[in-house]
């Protein structure tokens, strides 16, 4: 019976992206992820739920029948999503549609991305911004430096250096999209000797960092693809996290990933939600109590089991 709806499931499934492959039959390819969310209608989102519901109450896992702690403080689950089209490029333990919080203490943040090369090269950062009423904000090495609680650093044109965008926490803004654009000096990021991205604390807008270190940021990621130009991801104010999205940038203001469209995604507190009731999982507050510690990123404990590092998302069987 369970392999007969399995079945039946699968094929609803199926005819939901039959239906996507027609719908973008002659659409460019560098524009296809701008029409991605033809697999986010709710339609597609609930057959994914009946699936996982029934591929994981078949399956032995290293949850089944345990003990679980959640180890993932720093992540905003009901604003992860599940991204079903793709694995990033950027590989490691960052993958598209994950949501990391912004520390509660933190009242202006800089976004930046560093590089250093034997070699001249120059990356640029660019910030569209909206605010709560909606209006587009816009701040870049060729456009304003700074507006409505956004500041930019300028332009920078050489290796050992940063570009960066600071905002104000408590400004009238909603969300913050970020792109990154390697203008010269190498054809792809990976090229690039020393290249990440980084969120960090400020004290106020436009304040003279003298050193830029990974550990000063609540957040990096070391830009490892072969893109040239990427639209990075945005910060949503508001709910104060980041999401990384990490695809080709196409230029334009990239709507279909804020939070407008949140009913539409399959968030990553959903799916444990699913995982934990078909593996029979009792989660508990007290790591000391648990059979397994459940993480996001790399683990590092004999009892801890991580998201990434199994790709539970992707392989899990």
């Amino acid at each position: 019976m369970i392999r007969e709806k399995e079945a039946m499931v699968s094929s609803d499934l199926e005819d939901l992206r039959i239906r996507r492959e027609k719908a973008l039959a002659g659409v460019d390819r560098m524009w296809q992820r701008k029409y991605d969310f033809l697999e986010r209608t709710p339609e597609f989102v609930a057959s994914l739920k009946r699936i996982l519901a029934v591929h994981f109450s078949q399956v032995v896992t290293p949850l089944q029948g345990k003990k679980v702690f959640l180890d993932m403080d720093a992540f905003d689950l009901d604003h992860s999503t599940i991204e079903t089209n793709d694995k990033s490029a950027e590989g490691g333990y960052i993958r598209s549609g994950i949501a990391y919080r912004i520390p509660e203490q933190a009242r202006n943040v800089r976004f930046f991305v560093y590089w250093n090369d034997p070699a001249r090269v120059d990356v640029d950062l660019h910030a569209s911004g909206k605010n709560r009423e909606g209006r587009i904000i816009c701040v870049g090495w060729n456009r304003n430096f700074r507006d409505s609680g956004i500041a930019h650093s300028g332009d920078i044109t050489h290796s050992d250096a940063a570009e960066y965008i600071d905002i104000d926490l408590s400004a009238d803004i909603s969300t913050v999209s970020a792109n990154i654009n390697l203008f010269s000096g190498k054809r792809a990021f990976r090229d690039i000797a020393e290249c990440y991205v980084g969120l960090m604390a400020v004290r106020e807008l436009g304040e003279d960092v003298k050193l830029y270190n990974r550990k000063n940021c609540f957040f990096s990621h070391e830009l490892l693809s072969g893109m040239s130009s990427m639209h990075y991801g945005y910060i949503d104010v508001q709910n104060r996290y980041v999401k990384f999205i990490g695809s080709d940038y196409c230029g334009g203001y990239y709507e279909r990933f804020l939070k407008d469209d949140a009913e539409r995604l399959f968030s990553v507190n959903e799916y444990l939600r699913i995982v934990f009731q078909a593996q029979q999982v009792t989660l508990t507050e007290k790591r000391e109590e648990a059979d397994v510690v459940l993480t996001m990123g790399k683990n590092t404990l004999p009892h801890g089991l991580s998201l990434l590092e199994e790709n539970f998302f992707m392989d899990c069987r």
